[in-house]
């Protein structure tokens, strides 16, 4: 079974510089292309996620030279504060202690009440904690109109096709992976370097309007008008490297190279 072309629409090559290609693939074998017009708008949003980490008064301090954490090293390290009485000193010990699951939770208990009685609340010295990146999700709507027969079979085969590879098959037990896609702007005939490299994609949502601005049918019961929304999330989060690396060709290599 050889790989299935399909294109909206049908003088897409003619009439439209730019387009975007769906490929998807299985077992790295290409089974369905689909080509049609770009949208008219297309967003990116890239994400980093990012926690919080408590550092508090004494930790960085206290790490010793291979990196462990003690409560001799603690104790040490609260010494070396100026400007705090000795009460004060422990507290900031046990504290840090609680931290590191050194003290039970009854002393752990105790400090704290110590420290209420006392007006004083410890500054946690809370910084950012970088987590991950986040994965990258990339939505693409289109309105389709056919203009003949032959264009309405089309349409029809491209949205049975999206819907095909979206879903696994197996059986009852064990499920096979759905397909992987990749996504390619391109403009007249060649990649567009102007628009996001798309790494190997998931459709992860597929809705079809049919008819979004009436109900009139052909003769055939064919819609008059079909509404397709995609969504696709990539397969892994990305680093710097995997975005920006010496073999991809940036666009002043581009323009260097005769390119306008």
């Amino acid at each position: 079974m050889g790989t299935l072309n399909l294109q909206y629409p049908l003088d897409i090559a003619k009439n439209n510089n730019a387009f975007v290609t769906f490929s998807a693939r299985e077992s790295g074998v290409s089974v369905a292309n689909i080509t049609t017009y770009s949208p008219p708008s297309f967003s990116v949003t890239d994400g980093a996620a990012y926690g919080t980490f408590d550092l508090g008064v004494l930790l960085g301090a206290a790490v010793s030279k291979e990196g462990s954490v003690d409560q001799a090293g603690l104790s040490r390290a609260a010494a070396s504060l100026t400007g705090q009485d000795a009460s004060i000193q422990k507290a900031l010990v046990l504290s840090a202690s609680q931290k590191l699951g050194i003290i039970g939770e009854t002393a752990s208990r105790a400090n704290d009440i110590f420290l209420q009685k006392r007006g004083v609340a410890i500054n946690p010295n809370t910084v950012m904690q970088f987590n991950n990146a986040e994965f990258r999700e990339f939505s693409f709507q289109f309105t389709m109109v056919a203009g003949s027969y032959d264009e309405t079979l089309e349409i029809d085969r491209i949205t049975n096709t999206f819907r095909k590879y979206m879903y696994a098959s197996g059986d009852k037990v064990v499920l096979k992976y759905p397909s992987l896609w990749d996504i390619k702007f391109n403009f007249a005939d060649e990649e567009n370097l102007y628009m996001p490299k798309i790494k190997e994609c998931y459709l992860t949502s597929l809705n079809v309007t049919f008819n979004p601005s009436g109900n009139g049918v052909h003769a055939d019961g064919s819609p008059n008008e079909i509404s397709v929304a995609l969504s696709f999330r990539e397969t892994k989060v990305l680093r710097r490297e995997d975005l920006y690396t010496r073999n991809q060709i940036t666009r002043s290599e581009f323009y260097n190279n005769g390119g306008s």
